[in-house]
């Protein structure tokens, strides 16, 4: 607020007064806009007062020029119109007593008015100043309250971050174990594909090997039916031999050998298809 100037004071209480009006603290006051203290106002209006009652006084005792002629020409009558003027002069300052004590009861009236006025402003105050500490006290519970939400919500935040790194942590496990998982997959579908290869192979093996063993035994069959064939005929020899005379037993013995080595080759080719 914008402090209150002598002048203006002086201004104020010469309105009132040109009004007709008799200044008072509280009348300035509101002229003013509620604007200065009570001390402030009453120092000023006291100043001005006292220069109006000067410039009054002052006017009260100016001689008039007629009189100051008479008293030059007429002593007596200057010593009457002294006796009037100090006659005159007593009763102003009796009248000037008066009305400061008039004046003095109006301050006072105006002063217990003001400090009415001050009250109902100080409890005012006391009921704003009230409401500002209720709201005080509502905004710092809701500070507090905000400010342990913003705990809460740091620690969940520092806890989701951790969480969040952990997670990143078993994300870049899982992706070397699917890389690895997947190398050995591939791996392992070479490995298999080789197998069923080589698998292909062995049972293609398998086959031509049976395929190989079935036409020996077929051959091996025939070799022994042509060898018992001649085995016949060579039994067959040998009985004939054996009725024959001496002559024909050389060629019975040969016979007999010979009929020894093809029985020698069907053992072997028995124990051979055997196997």
């Amino acid at each position: 607020m914008i402090p209150v100037t002598k002048e203006e004071i002086f201004e104020a209480a010469d309105a009132m007064a040109a009004e007709g009006k008799t200044p008072r603290i509280e009348g300035i006051r509101e002229a003013l806009g509620t604007r200065g203290s009570f001390s402030t106002i009453k120092k000023y209006l006291n100043e001005w007062k006292e220069q109006v009652g000067q410039l009054e006084e002052s006017r009260a005792i100016i001689v008039p020029q007629a009189i100051t002629d008479r008293l030059q020409q007429f002593g007596t009558v200057l010593w009457s119109a002294a006796v009037e003027l100090a006659a005159e002069g007593v009763r102003v300052e009796r009248e000037e007593l008066a009305k400061a004590k008039n004046d003095m009861e109006e301050e006072q009236r105006e002063t217990v008015a003001f400090a009415d006025t001050l009250s109902k402003e100080a409890d005012l105050l006391r009921q704003k100043i009230l409401e500002l500490e209720g709201a005080l006290v509502a905004e710092k519970s809701a500070h507090d309250s905000t400010r342990s939400m913003l705990a809460i919500e740091k620690d969940e935040r520092a806890r989701l971050s951790v969480a969040y790194d952990s997670a990143l942590e078993r994300l870049e496990d899982f992706k070397s174990s699917s890389s690895r998982y997947e190398n050995m997959y591939y791996k392992s579908e070479e490995a298999n594909k080789k197998l069923l290869k080589a698998e292909a192979e062995r049972e293609g093996r398998i086959a031509r090997l049976e395929g190989e063993v079935e036409n020996v035994q077929a051959e091996m069959k025939n070799q022994v039916a042509m060898l018992v064939h001649e085995l016949d005929n060579e039994r067959d020899k040998l009985h004939k031999a054996e009725q024959s005379s001496v002559a024909d037993r050389a060629a019975a013995q040969e016979a007999k050998i010979e009929s020894a080595k093809l029985q020698g080759k069907l053992e072997a080719l028995q124990k051979g298809k055997e196997k």
